[in-house]
């Protein structure tokens, strides 16, 4: 059977091997949104991956995702919900970034082979977990593209607003040749991660882009038993994860083919999606039990960013998805001007706050209900 590449994947591959420029015209100062454009955006952060929001303790974090080819390492970034207070919360490079050892239970058990090297962290999906009366936070990271640690890094939350803080915990290593992107935590504990790519490659990159061939799956870690593969879920680049609120669904976004997969975790019935198209990347539940999922829509646009040329304009759509029926509602469409590449979308409160790749900046919008 012969095989038909979409155009655009095509371009994009073709801008990827012939090195795209390195800059394009200056974007408008970090602010409110005018009467120009429909979204506002808040400045100082790099390249901020994935959001998330702690009601219990009003709290924002942001992972801050350092790239391939940069010798700084990520941090994680706090903020309130209205977007004042932008600070780093982990590193702080002080003795504050770990709990003392015989607290922390978590680097004892996993294999966790002891603290992160702070100056290569590299935060990427991001989730809150509670247990008890404590909050932490779980942390997909990386070392580097070319090797060093995989695993997924806890950090308790302790205070609240502008006092809260990150103190390392632990962490849960991941299977050698997997490489995560977003995380998510059941009711029960179960740790849900996205095996991206098992390998990082251009090559890999085309398959799952291109000829939407299976590049990695979905791994689940339980505490005693170590980590599985989830049966059926092989995929084109699997990235955005999430768990129903009763623990018996699990959401997963397929980058390479616009799908948004529901499986149950007892296999009871089979797995279903729907498509939105683009090429979703993190998932996020809403306050009132929807599915948020930002897309990016750019091609050859995204590949630019990714080679060099900033600031980033990639467009890209957020789509609302009902988990019942997997009706899906655009809710944002932007061609990439105020913030681009945007990577997700996370509810808090009032406003929908937007995590892009490639940018020095978060946008936000306001939440808008029919």
């Amino acid at each position: 059977m012969g095989i038909t590449v979409p155009l655009a994947a095509l371009t994009s591959v073709v801008l990827t091997f012939s090195g795209v420029g390195c800059s394009g015209p200056p974007r408008e100062a970090c602010g409110p949104s005018g009467p120009q454009r429909s979204i506002a955006s808040i400045c100082g952060f790099r390249n901020p991956e994935d959001i998330d929001f702690d009601a219990s303790t009003g709290v924002v974090i942001v992972s801050n995702m350092r790239h391939s080819g940069s010798l700084e390492g990520g941090s994680l970034s706090a903020m309130a919900a209205d977007g004042t207070g932008v600070r780093t919360i982990w590193p702080r490079g002080d003795s504050s970034d770990f709990l003392e050892e015989s607290h922390a239970a978590a680097a004892t058990e996993n294999g966790c082979p002891g603290r992160p090297n702070r100056g290569v962290f590299r935060p990427h999906g991001i989730t809150f977990a509670h247990r008890g009366d404590q909050t932490f936070l779980y942390v997909v990271a990386h070392e580097s593209d070319e090797g060093g640690r995989e695993a997924v890094e806890i950090f308790a939350l302790n205070g609240s607003g502008a006092n809260a803080r990150l103190q390392w915990s632990g962490c849960i290593p991941t299977p050698e040749g997997t490489h995560g992107n977003d995380v998510a935590v059941a009711p029960d504990g179960m740790v849900i991660v996205s095996n991206w790519m098992e390998v990082i490659s251009l090559w890999s990159t085309i398959k799952g882009a291109v000829f939407h061939a299976r590049t990695g799956d979905i791994l689940a870690y339980r505490g005693g038993e170590g980590w599985s593969r989830l049966r059926g879920t092989d995929a084109a680049m699997p990235n955005g994860v999430a768990v129903s609120p009763d623990g018996s669904m699990l959401f997963y976004s397929e980058t390479g083919t616009g799908k948004i997969y529901r499986r149950p975790f007892d296999e009871s019935a089979p797995s279903v999606f729907v498509e939105v198209g683009g090429n979703p990347d993190n998932l996020s539940w809403t306050d009132h039990g929807t599915l948020l999922v930002a897309t990016h829509t750019g091609g050859p646009a995204f590949s630019a960013c990714e080679f060099g040329r900033l600031p980033c304009k990639s467009p890209w759509e957020v789509y609302e998805i009902d988990p019942v029926t997997l009706a899906s509602t655009l809710v944002l469409a932007h061609n990439g001007d105020a913030v681009g590449a945007i990577a997700t979308a996370t509810q808090v409160k009032d406003r929908i706050y937007l995590g892009s790749v490639f940018d020095d900046r978060l946008g936000y919008a306001a939440l808008r209900r029919k």
